[in-house]
């Protein structure tokens, strides 16, 4: 705020501004490799949490989530930290045979917006 006390000459003046700050928008870039895959075999699914300007969004938590009926309902599947890149991977056993939809989800922060992103894993 800006204020003038006036003068014997000029009344007394203020104004005030506001600053209205946006949320950056966010994206996730994940694929799983490889994919298909067959049960019991290696898998690693590989992600990148980054802004709108493609500037990684560092050190946080993305919760997984997964479905086995084309995502009418998900099942919690624990999360995973991104690293000073953005970065975030999961080395891990495929499961029993099956179409696996896999839900990867950034709740946003004061100065980011939410992103999720699905993908699916087919196994073998």
């Amino acid at each position: 705020m800006h204020a003038y006390d006036g003068s014997m000459q000029y009344l007394p003046s203020s104004d005030s501004e506001i600053l209205v700050v946006s949320k950056a928008e966010t994206r996730i870039y994940c694929s799983f490799v490889p994919n298909p895959v067959n049960s019991g075999e290696a898998c690693e699914l590989r992600g990148i949490l980054v802004d709108q300007f493609s500037k990684p969004i560092r050190s946080t938590n993305v919760t997984l989530e997964y479905s086995t009926d084309y995502g009418s309902t998900w099942h919690p599947a624990g999360f995973l930290t991104t690293d000073s890149y953005g970065i975030f991977s999961k080395a891990f056993t495929a499961p029993s045979p099956e179409t696996y939809l896999i839900k990867i989800s950034y709740v946003g922060s004061p100065s980011y917006k939410p992103t999720t992103s699905e993908i699916p894993l087919i196994v073998h």
